[in-house]
């Protein structure tokens, strides 16, 4: 690609950023009117003015960014519904995947003839702190995932901050009862949200309490400042 003329090159970087075509079109014309004014700047050579313009790729990942900040921006209920009405689903899908896949590989060690049941091998107590453990990081991660959403889209971080709240509020309400059984394939695993006994109080308090602090931790990040490659006006 190195050897390829600049605007062929951004062309083909534009494609990677999977922006929509009719965008894409009207951008490369506006950047080729940009590089005709640069050519009528007495800039002899296609290097002068590829260098005058930046690296394709840097500029094309800025027109991406731009793209996505005029999105969101022009659209706040779409923003709204990301950062504000998705987090929780999110959150209680990929909790309980990760649950059922941790379900999934105990069953097959109790029936792979370990030799010992659930019950007699594993703690209820520490089945409660690998359940809070798997919240708190579920949290952790997609608060980390919103706050880059929302550094790429270009929006202010309160965005992200709402949503890492709503999902560490989610995160202290829940309620988690392990029921472990002697029996293969009858042990469980209860959800649920609210306010629970004092037992489930301690369990609720601590979830909370590392989610915010894990959730602080991933957005007190300053953003990486992007270094300017070129003029995009979109």
């Amino acid at each position: 690609m190195a050897n390829q003329p600049w605007l062929e090159q951004f062309r083909a970087q534009l494609g990677k950023e999977k922006l929509p075509a009719a965008y894409v079109e009207r951008l490369v014309e506006e950047i080729s009117d940009h590089w005709q004014d640069l050519r009528e700047e007495n800039m002899p050579t296609e290097l002068e003015q590829g260098v005058r313009m930046g690296e394709p790729g840097q500029v094309a990942a800025l027109a991406g960014c731009t793209y996505g900040r005029r999105l969101l921006r022009r659209r706040p209920v779409l923003a709204f519904a990301i950062f504000v009405l998705s987090p929780l689903p999110i959150l209680v899908l990929l909790s309980l995947a990760m649950l059922y896949a941790a379900g999934l590989g105990l069953e097959k060690w109790q029936g792979a003839g370990s030799g010992h049941s659930l019950k007699q091998t594993l703690n209820p107590a520490a089945m409660d702190a690998a359940i809070a453990a798997v919240l708190v990081l579920s949290t952790g991660l997609l608060t980390a995932g919103f706050g880059r959403l929302a550094e790429r889209a270009g929006l202010t971080r309160r965005w992200a901050v709402a949503s890492g709240l709503i999902l560490c509020l989610a995160v202290g309400l829940t309620i988690h009862q392990v029921k472990l059984s002697d029996t293969l394939g009858q042990s469980s695993i209860e959800l649920g949200l609210g306010w629970g006994a004092y037992r489930y109080k301690l369990w609720q308090a601590v979830q909370l309490s590392l989610g915010l602090a894990l959730c602080f931790l991933v957005l007190r990040r300053r953003p990486r400042t992007s270094r300017q490659v070129g003029t995009v006006k979109v």
